[in-house]
């Protein structure tokens, strides 16, 4: 359901009906959903790899307003999530091929220009912007030491940056819901 308003669901409550409620409440970015056990709009029907890619979808769009480190780490965790362990290369080029499509006009003028305000901020950053996603944001947000990258939610460069990254991670997150089918647009 996420996937097709393009808002989270935060699920209030189940109630024993024959009916299926939803609606806005309060927070216009949020669904509130209540319905019977039968919620198939909820992607429990669905085979679990693309359950769970829809269900970091619906979490990262929740803490998009409130926390984009964390919602970052959602949009990345799609794509991570779908690759067997071991299988780092396969994700790292299926990344860099996704930004390269981003990258063409055609693609970034048909679905988001801030893609290409992020591309040309973040090739000021770097010449790699798949591992700068990688290294300056999956792992800065994650792995935290003082002789490491760590991304501070305090620092008002680092929230620029992250700001940059999740424009792209969340266009790489839709783009590869869509391509592997993991949902119906």
């Amino acid at each position: 359901m996420s996937w097709l308003e393009q808002r989270y669901v935060k699920i209030v409550r189940w109630i024993v009906t024959t009916s299926l409620g939803c609606g806005c409440e309060g927070d216009t970015n949020s669904v509130r959903f209540v319905g019977t056990s039968n919620y198939s709009l909820l992607h429990s029907n669905l085979e679990k790899h693309k359950s769970l890619a829809l269900a970091l979808w619906n979490n990262a769009l929740s803490l998009e307003h409130y926390d984009i480190f964390c919602s970052f780490l959602q949009y990345y965790r799609i794509i991570e999530s779908q690759f067997e362990k071991g299988k780092q290369n396969c994700k790292a080029n299926w990344i860099k091929s996704g930004l390269k499509e981003l990258e063409s006009s055609n693609y970034s003028i048909t679905q988001d220009c801030r893609i290409n305000i992020a591309m040309e901020y973040l090739k000021k950053e770097t010449n790699d912007i798949g591992d700068y996603l990688y290294r300056n944001g999956r792992c800065s947000i994650v792995h935290a030491s003082l002789d490491k990258l760590v991304a501070n939610p305090n620092d008002p460069s680092d929230i620029k940056k992250i700001s940059m990254a999740i424009i792209l991670m969340k266009a790489l997150a839709k783009k590869y819901i869509k391509e592997i089918g993991r949902a119906h647009v």
